[in-house]
């Protein structure tokens, strides 16, 4: 039916060699710039990696809405270029993805911790396979030279990305380098840690570029290759048509195996379109009348066959969608490589992948005496070199949808474990994201604790951050001891001080006095309540602007003044109202909150701190977190200006919450961190009445990554009110095991599985005295 479309639109297709008398024969021929341009004659393409968006899991609605902006996005194509999508399922390659293994032989106990962690990454990565899948698109436009062609990519760049933001994607273009090593990843499958990305130094030699790609073994037959120690076979969708699922190119791809796919997209002008409807009309309506002619002649009068009535039909419907329906007309084929290490393997790949097509609506045919052909169309040249292109609409092309779902890969970044479909490591680096802020949500017994125990022993071993608990039941006291850390016990009978009146320099921005100033009347009217007054507030003020300012003056050295020197400082006043007010205090500073009132007496700075609050008295728990939460932001200043990151896990969030005053504080805190280098994370039981509180869903509003682990069904519920979640979410969150659950990282919603086998690290995170922990 496209007979004369499909040879007008000859310009992205390339005539291959019919003799090869050596391996590099059977590669295609083209020019190599630095910018990653590969050039075909007068034809140039270039290559982007394509960002992943989940599409699976997102809800029905919110999928319809992505198939129309993935429609609309395919729509503005520019008829004057041609466009490949390719997915690859590529070696998981040591330069690549493997991770720098830590020292084990350091000797200072932990190195069977080292050696644990090294043991759970390998894991994780034998877990995905061995594959990650990465997604490219290939543009081919034809230009006089190579300069045009250039100036045309660089527009493409900010083009596709400003389209594809819509959908939550972007593109970046590969240079030399990551263009050549794609192509070396499939000729030489099975020896990716040998690639040299020295490019200069085999250009310098004057070698061809073939040298550095072709396979040592390259032999085509009929309906299969061999290649290096591999055997190959290049498939093609024979067809595939309204009934095509959208989820068919994420089902094919799921073989464990290396493999591509690529689908050659190539827009009609409008001028194409209008002739291609008029061919078609033409010869639908020639069909029955040559048909009629006949049987007229006869004197046979019948109705014409069901296959032109079909014919008609199918021609009244395309001309209807492209009229009235936004549809613009494709030309298209998919290309299919699968690769094994035994003919056996080969052919049960084969064999799965044409049930799989036949499953999802569409005919998948092994490539007849064409395989060079087509494994150097699949491969993202750009040009094709074969010719088995077929007519499509927008809605048949979008339902070859790409996408499927999302992986976290940060090179600097911790395993929080592995995503569930893919298996592969889910890897996060708080330090790029917008901001670092966390929440872990999950009842008891879940695996919310592990989580959050397991992360930080992550990020105090690969990462120089300090880590500080707020831990009101001492929970994590057992954690801090095992790393050498410092547990500060609050309340009680410890004897553990914290001065309420530290204060290094910086602490304020400028204005270190007044925001000082500010905590200590805070910290009283917690203490005070109803019985602190407006005079009381101006008194205090007054007595510690007095203290601080000659300790400023000091320029912040000896010791700093103390409650007791506030307390005896309100006594000399001579108001009646300095001398009730001291009355009032005297109780709490030389009393139950002697924690607070004394000079610091524990290590403030050690790598690993913890604040257990677990003695300290119920009346006093809000003067004792704003107290500790004004230590927290000393500490903060002290990183910022040496560089540090600063990680705050403050557990049982829903306690801030429950005071209006201590809410508004934490809210404060919370929105302050980031700028001084700190990563808070808030931990929570209690989803539904979290998200009740305004200021939590700010805070949460406020947090890229949310860690969301098994859930009641009322806490489901009101999650996905705040994230939209679909269906199979809400499932996932009703169902998950413990430790398993949602991950959402920015906009990024990704079902994980924290899990760990048990070992050291396991220990760790566990909840058994530390005594259990040593070796």
């Amino acid at each position: 039916m496209a007979a004369k479309i499909i040879v007008a639109r000859r310009r992205n297709y390339l005539k291959d060699k019919t003799r090869i008398n050596t391996i590099q024969d059977a590669i295609p021929d083209f020019d190599t710039y630095e910018t990653g341009v590969f050039g075909f004659a007068n034809k140039y393409s270039a290559t982007y990696k394509m960002t992943d968006v989940d599409f699976s899991s997102i809800s029905e609605v919110d999928q319809e809405d992505f198939f129309m902006t993935y429609s609309d996005i395919l729509n503005s194509f520019d008829s004057k270029a041609s466009y490949k999508i390719t997915l690859f399922n590529r070696n998981m390659s040591y330069k690549k993805t493997d991770f720098i293994q830590l020292s084990t032989d350091l000797n200072d106990g932990y190195d069977h911790l080292r050696y644990e962690y090294n043991q759970m990454r390998r894991k994780n990565q034998a877990a995905s396979h061995g594959y990650i899948q990465e997604k490219y698109l290939t543009v081919t436009t034809i230009k006089g030279k190579y300069e045009l062609a250039e100036q045309y990519f660089e527009r493409m760049d900010t083009d596709m990305n400003r389209r594809l933001v819509r959908l939550g994607s972007g593109v970046s273009r590969f240079d030399l380098r990551g263009r050549m090593e794609i192509l070396y990843d499939l000729y030489r499958c099975g020896t990716e840690k040998y690639y040299d990305p020295n490019i200069d130094r085999m250009l310098k030699k004057k070698r061809s570029y073939k040298d550095y790609i072709c396979p040592s073994y390259l032999r085509f037959h009929n309906f299969d290759f061999d290649i290096g120690k591999k055997y190959g076979r290049v498939l093609f969708i024979k067809d595939w048509g309204r009934s095509l699922k959208v989820e068919t190119i994420d089902q094919l791809m799921g073989l464990k195996t290396n493999m591509m796919i690529s689908i050659d997209i190539i827009p009609l002008s409008p001028e194409d379109t209008r002739s291609f409807l008029y061919d078609s009309e033409d010869n639908a309506e020639s069909n029955v009348y040559r048909w009629g002619q006949k049987r007229n002649k006869n004197n046979i009068f019948m109705e014409p066959p069901l296959t032109m009535k079909r014919d008609r039909n199918i021609v009244a419907t395309l001309s209807e969608d492209i009229n009235t329906r936004n549809q613009k007309m494709f030309l298209s084929n998919v290309t299919i490589v699968i690769l094994a290490e035994s003919e056996e393997k080969l052919e049960e790949y084969t064999e799965s992948l044409i049930e799989t097509g036949y499953e999802c609506g569409c005919q998948i045919e092994p490539l007849g005496f064409q395989q060079r052909q087509g494994l150097s169309t699949v491969l993202p040249y750009g040009p094709r070199f074969i010719e088995n292109l077929r007519d499509v609409t927008t809605e048949n092309m979008a339902v070859m949808m790409p996408f499927n779902s999302v992986s976290l890969n940060h090179p600097t970044g911790i395993p929080y474990g592995v995503q569930e479909e893919t298996r592969q490591e889910l890897l996060i680096d708080r330090r790029l994201l917008m901001n670092g802020n966390e929440w872990v949500i999950g009842p008891s017994g879940v695996g919310k604790s592990f989580r959050v125990k397991l992360t930080t022993f992550l990020e105090s071993l690969i990462t120089n951050g300090d880590t500080i608990f707020v831990d009101p039941h001492g929970e994590y006291s057992s954690l801090t001891q095992a790393l050498g850390g410092t547990v500060i016990h609050l309340g009680g009978k410890s004897g553990d001080t914290i001065n309420a009146l530290d204060m290094c320099q910086g602490y304020g921005d400028g204005a270190d006095i007044k925001k000082k100033t500010e905590l200590l009347v805070s910290l009283f009217h917690a203490i005070l309540d109803n019985e602190f007054i407006k005079i009381y507030e101006s008194i205090m003020v007054r007595c510690a602007t007095k203290l601080l300012f000659n300790y400023e003056n000091n320029n912040y050295s000896g010791y700093a003044p103390t409650l007791v020197d506030l307390y005896n400082e309100i006594i000399k006043q001579d108001e009646p109202e300095a001398k009730r007010l001291a009355l009032l205090l005297e109780p709490y500073v030389t009393g139950s909150l002697g924690c607070f009132s004394g000079y610091t007496n524990v290590n403030m700075y050690s790598r690993i701190t913890c604040f257990d609050l677990s003695s300290l008295d119920e009346l006093l728990w809000d003067a004792g977190m704003t107290v500790v939460m004004d230590a927290i932001k000393n500490r903060l200043v002290i990183n910022q200006n040496n560089n540090i990151p600063t990680f705050i896990k403050i557990d049982e969030v829903g306690r801030f919450l429950d005071d209006v005053y201590l809410a508004r504080l934490f809210e404060s805190f919370y929105s302050e961190v980031r700028k001084y280098g700190g990563y808070i994370t808030g931990i929570v039981q209690n989803a539904n009445k979290l998200l009740k509180n305004e200021r939590a869903i700010n805070m949460l509003s406020n947090s890229e990554i949310v860690v969301m682990l098994r859930q009641s069904s009322m806490d489901t519920m009101a999650l996905k009110d705040v994230y939209g979640l679909s269906k199979t979410q809400i499932d996932r969150l009703l169902s998950a095991e413990n430790g398993c659950g949602i991950i959402k990282v920015g906009s990024k919603m990704i079902n994980f599985d924290g899990r760990i086998e048990e070992g050291y690290l396991y220990n760790l995170a566990d909840t058994r005295p530390v005594h259990e922990y040593n070796t």
